[in-house]
């Protein structure tokens, strides 16, 4: 997980670009560093550390807020909301615009449930590839329902089918079953 003290690399560009010795900033230039693939990039890295950090806070997890079950894979789905909130507001720019910061952002997502897969859970090669494919094909059905449910007709029937979405694929026990309905709607539609 990146640290709570992360530098922004966009924030780090502009320096080099700005404040290195003339001599540097133009070997960095011709070097390509500076350029507007770079800067996406570089803000789609920003933005999985921005996505990671909010996926954190704890009131994902209090029973007063959102209720869900401390557990690797719920804090996954919670990391992957927060990615497709930022990538439901991008869709509305010019694709050109974002699409190589959304691609980064996705990579790094997809690195580290790889190494933390490894690491936290202690699983070997084998188990990390059938779990990552788990999650990959978990993750993209969250995100076509809660797609769906924002192309609904009315913010009364989003709202519903965002609650629905998110009660189905976040509040699971830890042997995956799903959650009585009577403790997952109150926080599925906080989330909402």
């Amino acid at each position: 997980p990146p640290p709570p003290e992360h530098r922004s690399l966009v924030a780090e560009l502009d320096r080099l670009e700005h404040e290195s010795p003339w001599w540097k900033a133009g070997f960095l230039r011709l070097a390509g560093t500076f350029s507007a693939e770079q800067r996406q990039a570089a803000a789609g890295a920003d933005m999985y550390v921005a996505c990671t950090l909010r996926s954190r806070l704890p009131h994902f997890f209090a029973p007063e807020a959102a209720a869900l079950q401390e557990r690797f894979y719920t804090r996954f789905q919670v990391k992957g909301l927060h990615c497709w909130i930022c990538h439901a507001r991008l869709r509305a720019e010019p694709k050109e615009s974002y699409a190589l910061l959304y691609q980064e952002m996705m990579e790094k997502v997809w690195e580290q449930e790889t190494l933390s897969l490894a690491k936290e859970q202690g699983f070997g090669f084998l188990q990390v590839s059938k779990f990552l494919k788990e999650m990959q094909l978990t993750w993209h059905g969250t995100v076509k329902a809660l797609d769906e449910a924002m192309a609904a007709e009315t913010p009364e029937q989003q709202l519903a089918q965002m609650a629905g979405a998110l009660q189905r694929n976040l509040y699971h026990d830890e042997d995956g079953e799903p959650i009585a309905a009577a403790l997952a709607e109150p926080g599925a539609a906080w989330l909402a």
